[in-house]
């Protein structure tokens, strides 16, 4: 993806510089090609935190499932979304995410909390929700299973059948 202002990483980056500031080490992955970020260069915002040694940039991939997969979390940060597909394809994998109040992940995938859980854009608060799911196993493991049940009603079969539905409920126009 796009490593733009709207996808908000530097919210990550200043998460994780409050994760370490209370001794909670964890690294990030970012991937994504790197565009005009509003003039903040993200590399250095890493250098300037402190927190350079736990971010790696990844750049652009071609197939970033590899990566996933190997995730604990997913952090979504936009200020903006249509549909969260990375987010989606997170719960596919049974990994839980912290994302902001962006509609498509906070309120259909995050599904009231039980898949993912919802920050506002306060990296303290952000950091609190990362911290939460890093450190309650129970935790993890039920929005772990919850993701990769929830994540079903998005199936392709569910969307022709609802669509299908859709269609059968349309009255017939008369000429």
């Amino acid at each position: 993806g796009r490593l733009d202002r709207n996808k908000n990483f530097s919210l990550a980056l200043e998460a994780i510089k409050v994760l370490k500031m209370r001794g909670i080490l964890c690294n990030l992955a970012i991937i994504g090609h790197e565009t005009d970020y509003m003039g903040v260069d993200l590399h250095k915002l890493s250098h300037s935190l402190g927190i350079e040694k736990q971010v790696y940039f990844l750049g652009y991939q071609q197939n970033p499932f590899p990566f996933l997969r190997r995730s604990k979390l997913l952090l979504f940060t936009s200020f903006s979304e249509g549909f969260g597909m990375v987010v989606a394809e997170a719960m596919a994998l049974g990994i839980p995410f912290v994302t902001t109040p962006v509609a498509g992940a906070s309120e259909e995938l995050a599904n009231n909390e039980s898949c993912g859980l919802v920050s506002d854009w306060n990296a303290k608060e952000y950091a609190d929700k990362i911290e939460e799911l890093l450190t309650d196993k129970e935790l993890y493991q039920a929005m772990s299973r919850n993701c990769k049940e929830h994540i079903k009603n998005y199936s392709s079969e569910n969307f022709v059948t609802s669509f299908k539905k859709m269609l059968e409920d349309v009255p017939e126009k008369s000429c």
